[in-house]
């Protein structure tokens, strides 16, 4: 039987084949070193996975916003303005106006620039020219 290796046919026979298959089974290698380190991976994965599945749930709940309380379906979806957006959110909750919401949606940013400016979060760039 003709094996290639790095370019080269080489003869091999089946028993010589299965005694290096037998040496690289034989072989004590210590994988000692994944105990400490499998506790973390394993956490980490379920942390993902958990973290998606709350994603899930949360768009989940913003179609159903989208569908049954402002009645916009996919395909409206695809092509709606945010000014229309807007609009039907302010037709369902009579008590908020438009700049409410920006102001909700914008509070986030606001607090971030606040505590940039404060200098609680260090914002420096290190740009060397």
């Amino acid at each position: 039987m003709k094996i290639r290796t790095e370019g080269r046919a080489v003869d091999r026979s089946i028993g010589q084949m299965f005694r290096f298959c037998y040496f690289c089974s034989t072989v004590k290698v210590s994988y000692y070193w994944i105990y400490p380190i499998a506790p973390a991976i394993v956490g980490l994965g379920l942390f993902r996975f958990f973290w998606v599945i709350r994603e899930c749930c949360l768009y989940y709940r913003m179609k159903k916003f989208y569908n049954n309380v402002l009645k916009i379906n996919e395909e409206k979806i695809k092509n709606c303005t945010w000014r229309y957006v807007l609009k039907k959110v302010v037709q369902v909750k009579q008590d908020v106006d438009e700049l409410e919401i920006y102001q909700r949606i914008l509070r986030f940013q606001n607090y971030a620039i606040a505590m940039v400016n404060k200098d609680l979060i260090d914002f420096k760039c290190c740009c060397k020219s």
